[in-house]
């Protein structure tokens, strides 16, 4: 029985390290996708230069193509992967607060507040006052002026 507790803790090292293999290559695959084309070695070389703050890896590429890497494309995809990881630990706290494994935003009436505040805070005419509290004064302004017609 004390092999038990060994495999499970090896088992759980596998699952992360598999799991970081994954999001590594996720990440790697997003990165490359756009209008230009740029291997996966060239943004792994501009990454660990960019992140290191030397040159590491002889630069081979073109100065624009650094910046839509390390400005465009890698804050995008590192982006994704907080959303979404921030949308999975709702989900998940949802679930554990429920005790449901089908817990959705329905169940808990986080839907219909969302409701609730979007229609609070929509655009009527010339009401700029309740626009400020709700933080969208500006857009709100301009959505009444568009509907205006100033």
């Amino acid at each position: 029985m004390k092999g038990t507790g060994n495999s499970g803790k090896g088992r759980f090292w596998l699952t992360l390290a598999l799991v970081m293999t994954l999001i590594v290559i996720a990440v790697t695959i997003s990165t490359t996708i756009g209008a230009v084309n740029v291997s996966a070695s060239d943004i792994g070389k501009i990454l660990v230069n960019k992140m290191s703050g030397k040159d590491i890896f002889q630069i081979a590429w073109e100065g624009k193509t650094e910046n839509i890497i390390w400005n465009i494309r890698f804050p995008r995809v590192l982006m994704a992967f907080i959303v979404g990881a921030g949308l999975s630990l709702c989900g998940v706290l949802m679930q554990a607060l429920t005790k449901n494994p089908l817990a959705d935003p329905y169940v808990l009436g986080i839907s219909s507040g969302a409701s609730a505040g979007a229609g609070g805070c929509r655009p009527r005419g010339g009401d700029r006052a309740a626009g400020a509290a709700c933080g969208g004064g500006r857009f709100r302004r301009y959505c009444c002026s568009a509907r205006r017609g100033g």
